[in-house]
C-alpha cells in the first residue's frame, strides 16, 4: 500500500467489508485523505474522503460503518465503529473546508 505525498496514516486495524453481496476480511486503514482497505486476498481499494456521500453506524447487534461513496455501498465491520465514525467525520469536515 502506497501513500501519497503529505498523507499519513491516522487509523489502523483488522476489519470486514461487505460490498453488495460480496465479503472479504483485511486490514482497514483511515489516513488524513481516504480511506484503505487492504484485503489479505485480492486488489486494495480506497476512497476519498471528499467523495464520501454518506457515513453511519448500522446493525444492532453488531454495529456497522456503512460508508456511501460515488454511489457505491461499503459497510465495514470492526471495533470501534462509533469513534470511527467520529474521525472520519471529523476528517470530511476539513477536508471539505480545504475546497
Amino acid at each position: 500500500m502506497e501513500l501519497n505525498k503529505n498523507e499519513f496514516i491516522l487509523w489502523e486495524r483488522s476489519a470486514n467489508v461487505k460490498i453488495k453481496f460480496i465479503k472479504q476480511a483485511g486490514r482497514l486503514y483511515i489516513t488524513n485523505k481516504r480511506i484503505i482497505f487492504s484485503p489479505y486476498i485480492g486488489k486494495n481499494f480506497d476512497i476519498y474522503l471528499k467523495d464520501i456521500e454518506n457515513v453511519e453506524i448500522v446493525g444492532r447487534l453488531f454495529k456497522r460503518l456503512k460508508i456511501t461513496a460515488r454511489g457505491k455501498e461499503y459497510a465495514f465491520l470492526t471495533k470501534g465503529a462509533k469513534n470511527l465514525l467520529l474521525l472520519i467525520k471529523n476528517l470530511m469536515k476539513r477536508v471539505n473546508n480545504e475546497k
